[in-house]
């Protein structure tokens, strides 16, 4: 599926921060990183924790203020950046008052379902804006966005590590946009004949258990309600169905002769 998600950081200051966040990028199928105004450079800290996500780094559009430049200007700048967006959203860890009514955010999940009720949110070109560690987005760059969202966490400690911040948003857009790989599609998943034996099996071991009836039946219910939330793989199911395979012939041989005792 084709996106367009854009990850524009204003004024990092955490070399480690671009890495780490360049990381996240690709794990969750993106490409695109912008920086604006920067207060690091991307140094070999920010390489170190990049990994494999280099290409990242290195195609990431910088954007720089001039010097001594003032907030009218930064503005206009800013402003010629997002044109190019159809959707700009800022991140922020605070909930503002109700007087500054543009800057009242909503949650990360209500985000993502009001953008599942998008005829193809795929198609709508998305900036994702975060602000410098120590502060957060500034006043210029809010009155820019068209929503603010808020990632909900504990209030003991509300704001959270840049990085982590954009991991846990590309992670909700990669699932909205299909761009993230589940890889349990690579490892076949166990057949229901096979599922049945296996019941049959445990089945044949409770009847052996000298269970109350009652007990009886809710240890079967509740083995079968475990294996059918496991998404259990073909491989581990037969070895589970050997194992029980086993345990059933030694019972059997067995098994009438120690229930009469």
């Amino acid at each position: 599926m084709e996106h367009h998600v854009s990850v524009i950081l204003v004024s990092p200051e955490k070399p480690g921060n671009l890495g780490a966040i360049a990381r996240s990028i690709m794990n969750f199928g993106f490409e695109d990183l912008i920086m604006v105004d920067p207060r690091t450079p991307i140094t070999e800290e920010s390489r170190n924790y990049a990994v494999h996500a280099l290409e990242i780094l290195d195609k990431a559009r910088i954007i720089r203020y001039p010097n001594n430049c003032v907030e009218t200007e930064k503005e206009r700048i800013l402003k010629k950046l997002f044109k190019s967006f159809d959707l700009l959203v800022g991140t922020s860890c605070r909930i503002f008052k109700e007087r500054t009514m543009h800057r009242i955010p909503i949650t990360l999940r209500e985000f993502i379902e009001d953008m599942e009720a998008q005829i193809d949110p795929s198609s709508l070109k998305l900036g994702i804006i975060f602000g410098p560690e120590s502060s957060g987005l500034p006043n210029h760059v809010l009155k820019l966005v068209d929503i603010l969202v808020t990632i909900p966490t504990s209030e003991v400690y509300a704001s959270m590590n840049l990085s982590h911040a954009v991991s846990v948003f590309l992670y909700e857009l990669s699932m909205l946009l299909g761009t993230g790989s589940s890889r349990r599609e690579d490892i076949p998943l166990s057949s229901k004949k096979n599922r049945a034996l296996l019941f049959n099996f445990f089945n044949t071991m409770v009847d052996f258990s000298s269970l109350p009836d009652h007990r009886t039946h809710r240890a079967r219910k509740s083995f079968h309600s475990i294996i059918s939330r496991a998404h259990v793989s073909s491989r581990e199911l037969t070895l589970l169905l050997g194992v029980f395979r086993n345990c059933v012939e030694a019972i059997s041989k067995g098994g009438n002769a120690n229930r009469d005792n």
